[in-house]
């Protein structure tokens, strides 16, 4: 029984966000990944919040933080892969200094690591 029910409200929930992102897409077609994430996190808040369901709502917090902390984790990753790498360039730089052709790729390389992670 319970879990009919479940299915059939999972059912019309899910109707309902692919209504609402067809409506938004249609008022933004540049529609982000980021700005859909933040729809859904607000959709299933607010449903939570109707339906008084303290516990979905204490996961649609959880997920947001885990999504927070993924992100950061993320971005301090990238600023450590960013720093070796760099590093790793420097000393490169160094032994390549009298080869004119060596410091080309060089400077290529750095370019690339610099737009590779921002």
């Amino acid at each position: 029984m319970w879990s009919y029910r479940l299915q059939t409200q999972l059912g019309q929930d899910g109707r309902l966000v692919e209504a609402l992102l067809e409506e938004a897409a249609r008022y933004d077609p540049t529609l982000t990944p980021e700005r859909l994430l933040d729809l859904g996190q607000m959709f299933f808040a607010r449903l939570a919040l109707e339906q008084q369901d303290t516990k979905a709502w204490v996961l649609v917090q959880r997920l947001d933080l885990e999504r927070e902390q993924f992100e950061f984790d993320q971005a301090k990753f990238k600023e450590t892969l960013r720093s070796k790498l760099q590093a790793g360039l420097d000393v490169l730089a160094h032994a390549f200094k009298c080869n004119p052709e060596a410091m080309e790729l060089y400077q290529e390389a750095r370019v690339l690591i610099t737009q590779e992670t921002r």
